[in-house]
Order: C-alpha cells, then sequence, then structure tokens
C-alpha cells in the first residue's frame, strides 16, 4: 500500500488494484468532489464545514463504496444525493443531521450504516425497504422517541446488529 498526503489531501492507494481513497480535513464536500477521480472507492471527510449534501452529488462517483462524513456541521442531506453509487459503507455519525436521510438509491448496496451523534428523532416507516445487505446499523446518541419500525426490512435481510443506546425511547 501507499500514502500520500498532498496539498491537505491524504490518499492512500493499493499498489495493485484500482481503488483510491481519500481523507479530506477541513475541507468543503462540494469543492472536492468535483476534483475526485470516478474511480474513487472510499471518501473520508472530517470536520468538514459542509452542512448540506445536494441531490446527485455523488453521482460521478461510480465505484464509491464507502463514505464517512463525520464529526461536520452536517445537518441534512437531500434525496438523491448518493444516486449512482454503490455504497456498502455510510458513516453520517457525529453531526447535527435532524431528519433521516432517504437511502432509496444505495438501498440494496448498504451492509453498514452509522447515523449516530446526530439530532434524529425518528425513523420514517418504510426506511429500510429494499435494504437487503444492511449488517449493521448504529443509531445510538439521537433524539429518538420511538423504537424503530424494522417491519419494512425484507425477509432476505441479514441485519445482525442494532445499536441504539442513548436515545429518549419510550416503553
Amino acid at each position: 500500500n501507499m500514502l500520500l498526503f498532498v496539498g491537505g489531501i491524504l490518499l492512500l492507494s493499493a499498489m495493485q488494484t484500482t481503488a483510491l481513497d481519500y481523507a479530506f480535513f477541513h475541507k468543503d464536500i462540494d469543492t472536492e468532489i468535483a476534483k475526485l477521480p470516478t474511480t474513487t472507492t472510499n471518501l473520508r471527510f472530517v470536520s468538514s464545514p459542509t452542512t448540506h449534501l445536494k441531490a446527485f452529488l455523488f453521482q460521478r462517483l461510480t465505484s464509491l463504496e464507502g463514505l464517512c462524513i463525520n464529526k461536520s456541521e452536517l445537518i441534512s442531506v437531500d434525496d438523491d444525493a448518493f444516486t449512482g453509487t454503490n455504497i456498502s459503507n455510510l458513516y453520517l455519525n457525529d453531526n447535527s443531521i435532524t431528519t433521516m436521510p432517504n437511502l432509496t438509491t444505495i438501498s440494496a448496496s448498504l451492509v453498514f450504516l452509522d447515523l449516530s451523534s446526530n439530532r434524529i428523532a425518528a425513523v420514517p416507516r418504510g426506511f429500510f425497504h429494499g435494504m437487503t445487505a444492511l449488517r449493521i446499523f448504529h443509531f445510538d446518541n439521537n433524539q429518538l422517541i420511538q423504537f424503530p419500525d424494522f417491519s419494512s426490512l425484507p425477509r432476505s435481510n441479514v441485519l445482525s446488529f442494532i445499536s441504539i443506546e442513548n436515545n429518549s425511547l419510550s416503553n
């Protein structure tokens, strides 16, 4: 593996594959996405000033499998923000998101979902529809008042871990 740090960008690249991993610290997401090659497979933003993910923002990144946006100022995510990607690991933890993002466009590929430490009060009915591959769901430290309805999970789902600690759940 090769580790390269250039102009605030940490580039990790496996020597024998075309996989490209990027990490950005204190950078605007909209600005940096436009500069990335379409073959980017993993992307991480830490302490980003971006407050909103626009629809189709990641569309050019057709090889994107892992996305981590944490400890940032993120408040909202447009429907279709992840259209065109194959995200299997999505970390949107330690932000200020108030409403569950619509993940319909990546529901079939999603394996790991971390929405912990946000400000989300409810998981909408049907949220888990089409999530056949979802194995792990982290939802700790939110403002959840009611246990999520998992009835929309497909019967073929392999969900094996749910973490919803430190919420205000009622019986």
